[in-house]
């Protein structure tokens, strides 16, 4: 009875998971659907979709595999499959990057002194920065500040999201 509990459990983490994955998901593609941007975005996809097979690259190398075998593997899709694909889901990622950071704007959000020392505190623990000069110079305050702008607006739309 008990290992039939733990499974039951560990199906339903799993389903709940995989539900509000796919909420978040809904409402982000809702985001940007209805978004409109004033801007050209060609630049910032293209390098997004570079970055992107690069880093799919070095983890097929880390694994001592061909990017078609990883991309298989992982994604379950063939080479060319995946290289239509990737330019779409940058699209959709830079989309939704600008569209939360124009919420940002219009609740107008903004990063106190406190919250950037915390959230750099936070990336220099994570990735090994020995100093917030070491890594402004990697990452620039105001990439930083975006970041946390972006991660702001993300709550305040999933939080005002209505469940269906």
């Amino acid at each position: 009875d008990a290992y039939k509990e733990d499974i039951r459990a560990t199906l339903q983490q799993s389903y709940d998971a995989t539900v509000e994955s796919q909420f978040e998901s809904d409402i982000m593609s809702a985001l940007v659907n209805n978004a409109t941007f004033h801007m050209d975005l060609s630049k910032e996809i293209n390098a997004y979709t570079n970055n992107m097979k690069s880093m799919y690259e070095y983890q097929a190398s880390m694994y001592g595999v061909s990017l078609e075998v990883y991309i298989n593997a992982m994604f379950g899709m063939s080479l060319s499959a995946f290289n239509e694909e990737m330019p779409k889901s940058a699209e959709q990622l830079v989309k939704r990057y600008y569209a939360l950071l124009a919420v940002a704007d219009a609740e107008g959000l903004k990063v106190t002194d406190a919250e950037y020392t915390e959230y750099a505190e936070q990336m220099m623990v994570d990735y090994g920065f020995e100093s917030l000069d070491q890594l402004e110079a990697e990452y620039p305050r105001s990439n930083l500040e975006n970041s946390l702008l972006y991660e702001q607006a993300n709550d305040i739309v999933m939080n005002s999201a209505v469940r269906k």
